[in-house]
């Protein structure tokens, strides 16, 4: 063999070998790199070192999905197959507080033990106090218990001074006295009630205790009349009844002629101004009433027409006869004026 074809085979040989040691070292490589994968485990506890089993523990790497796992009936989880990098371990569970532990640091083929001491967690309540604008007034508008007559309700009562002053009573119900409520006009009582055409508001106030009045009033009625104004304003109105538009009495029997009854009322109001920051208010009422009194000697109600015993109380056969021509009929004529003059003067 000469000297060249020795060194040809020579090559060959260690190229053949170097090729079969690569082949053989591959698996070795592929091994190491699944060896160099590391793991996490631990065991969850609670203050007392008792196990937590359900609670469920998150572990994030600083770059990448996290990973979620939960600890078993011994309180034990584990994280396989992590890469190397940092770490950041959450651990909650019902009933304790969270548990974090930042800055893992794993590296190849580390099989690293973390347990978690998880603490309880505190029941705390907060309670936000804001302040309001609403302060305690001890106006007559802001009593609770009372009632507001204005507008469209003012106007729905009655135009007659003596008819509207029952009205108030009634809706005033119950009150101290033997006269029901008390009634104040502007603050003072003891007046004549004013034409409704004069009157701003009424209050009916329930409130027995109010301090600005020196005695109960459970039914109070206080109304505010109307102040002047910078312009001219009036009303009027004009009522009357005869004795044609009424029923007849049968007090006086049929022979008796009807004796003369007629009501006329009229009322007004008139305002303006003075002169600047000053006006008046001017209003009235005129009423004549020609009224009559039944005087009846000798009638009573008897169980006959000719009987002359009086009804026992109770006796539902007594019937209400004719009076005799002897029963007769007075005049009792009334007349009544109201004037109300009042200057309202701007201080300021």
């Amino acid at each position: 063999m000469s000297l060249r074809t020795r060194a040809l085979v020579i090559l060959l040989f260690i190229g053949a070998t170097l090729q079969i040691r690569a082949i053989a070292q591959q698996p070795a490589a592929a091994a190491g790199a699944t060896a160099a994968q590391a793991t996490i485990h631990g065991v969850v506890k609670d203050p007392d070192d008792a196990l937590v089993p359900g609670a469920t523990i998150t572990l994030t790497p600083a770059t990448g999905k996290a990973q979620v796992a939960t600890s078993k009936n011994d309180g034990g989880y584990t994280f396989r197959g992590l890469n190397p990098g940092t770490y950041s371990m959450t651990v909650t569970a019902p009933g304790f507080g969270v548990f974090v532990k930042q800055g893992i640091k794993v590296t190849s083929a580390t099989n690293l033990v973390l347990d978690s001491n998880l603490i309880i967690a505190e029941e705390s309540e907060q309670t936000t106090v804001t302040a309001q604008g609403t302060q305690v007034s001890v106006d007559p508008e802001n009593n609770a218990s009372s009632m507001v007559i204005t507008g469209a309700a003012l106007d729905a009562l009655s135009d007659d001074p003596d008819e509207l002053e029952t009205e108030l009573t009634a809706l005033a119900g119950p009150a101290a006295g033997p006269n029901g409520g008390q009634i104040y006009i502007d603050g003072f009582t003891g007046g004549q009630l004013p034409p409704k055409s004069s009157i701003m508001t009424i209050r009916i106030n329930q409130n027995p205790f109010s301090a600005q009045y020196d005695q109960l009033g459970y039914g109070r009625i206080e109304i505010v009349t109307k102040p002047g104004t910078n312009a001219f304003h009036g009303s009027g109105n004009f009522q009357f009844n005869d004795k044609a538009l009424n029923t007849s009495t049968p007090f006086l029997g049929s022979a008796n002629s009807q004796p003369d009854y007629h009501t006329i009322f009229g009322m007004g109001n008139l305002t303006g101004p003075i002169r600047t920051g000053m006006s008046f208010t001017l209003s009235g009422s005129h009423r004549t009433i020609q009224n009559n009194q039944i005087i009846n000697p000798s009638g009573f109600y008897a169980a006959s027409a000719t009987s002359t015993t009086l009804c026992a109380p109770g006796n539902l056969a007594c019937s209400n006869y004719a009076f005799p021509a002897t029963a007769r009929a007075l005049a009792n004529p009334q007349t009544r004026w109201d004037i109300s003059p009042r200057i309202d003067y701007l201080v300021s």
